[in-house]
């Protein structure tokens, strides 16, 4: 079966060759990765051999750090159901709808179709004009003139690269297996607490696949009907560098997460308990579950609680270690501030 995770590191080898010793890419590693993860990737280029050119506009990766690629096929939500190998390919023969979307992507406009083998002067005035590299430039001109010929020689090669790729997986069936040993409780706990990669932290049971070569990625896709996780398989590796982050005292945060009377009564509800269930706290301030939810999911992204899963239960407490650094920080700023203003007088 071809999983979201092997499509994702599928377009993450094209991505990391055409993109590799870019700043922004670089940058993006380096963000969360090992020491050695640079040289990882330079192997790992070499050992898929993409050497076409022609295929940099799908995967050129803008200043945001998005390619058109990662835009149109994995953050896209039809990609978490029943996506597969075969419809990847699908997909990559509808030529006009590509060219419109990629032009679209790239220059925010609308694509004006030309003959086989020509541009229309609005493309090419777009492309000439635009901040893009020139070999960028030069590719964009090629795909447009013909994008039927490149996308049936990138369909090509996409075969060709996802054969190497199945023998890797292969070889590396051990880490595989290790990495579908998720502890859900601590996982969700912990993805609740970093921005733009929270899950619906009730669910009990969420759909996810693991990814070999994109191993330091955590993706999660919250959608009505589906719960989506991709993980890279060092993805325990990357977690505890993700969460420092969020431990850094933020007033403006903390002050915000506060902000609101029934997050307060929450707050000095769970100053005297160890944990309590959602039910139980609903409970006892006398508040729907659905209220008390959306308080509860600001407190725990501020870092101000905590919670766990048992069972079927959700138990939050509060996050002591983080209150007591915000309380000294808090006393840092006021014995700063009044410093500041003796050497002011003085």
């Amino acid at each position: 079966m071809w999983e979201q995770g092997f499509l994702a590191d599928l377009l993450f080898v094209y991505t990391a060759h055409y993109n590799l010793r870019e700043k922004n890419f670089t940058d993006f590693l380096n963000e969360v990765s090992a020491e050695d993860d640079m040289s990882f990737y330079e192997g790992i280029d070499i050992q898929f051999g993409i050497d076409d050119s022609r295929f940099l506009p799908l995967f050129y990766r803008k200043e945001n750090g998005t390619s058109f690629a990662s835009s149109q096929i994995i953050q896209n939500d039809k990609f978490f159901d029943n996506y597969t190998f075969d419809t990847l390919c699908s997909d990559l023969t509808d030529v006009e709808e590509i060219s419109a979307n990629l032009f679209h992507f790239l220059f925010n406009s609308e694509y004006i179709t030309s003959a086989e083998g020509s541009v229309s002067s609005t493309v090419a005035e777009a492309v000439i004009n635009s901040d893009f590299p020139n070999a960028m430039k030069t590719q964009l001109i090629t795909f447009f003139s013909n994008p039927q010929k490149t996308l049936d020689d990138f369909v090509e090669d996409v075969r060709r690269v996802a054969v190497l790729l199945e023998k890797y997986y292969t070889d590396h069936s051990f880490e595989l297996e290790k990495a579908k040993q998720v502890d859900w409780g601590k996982l969700k706990a912990d993805l609740a607490k970093i921005p733009g990669r929270e899950i619906v932290i009730r669910t009990q049971k969420v759909n996810y696949s693991i990814c070999l070569i994109r191993k330091n990625f955590i993706y999660a896709n919250v959608h009505p009907t589906t719960h989506f996780l991709l993980l890279g398989c060092s993805y325990e590796k990357v977690l505890p560098s993700v969460l420092a982050r969020k431990k850094e005292f933020s007033l403006q945060e903390f002050c915000r997460a506060l902000g609101d009377n029934r997050r307060i009564s929450i707050y000095e509800l769970l100053f005297g308990e160890d944990e309590m269930t959602t039910s139980r706290i609903a409970e006892q301030l006398d508040m729907t579950v659905a209220a008390l939810l959306y308080h509860l999911d600001i407190m725990v992204k501020a870092n101000i609680l905590n919670l766990r899963t048992e069972g079927r239960s959700v138990l939050y407490s509060l996050n002591s270690v983080y209150i007591e650094k915000s309380g000294v920080s808090i006393a840092d700023q006021i014995k700063n501030r009044r410093k500041r203003k003796n050497e002011e007088v003085g």
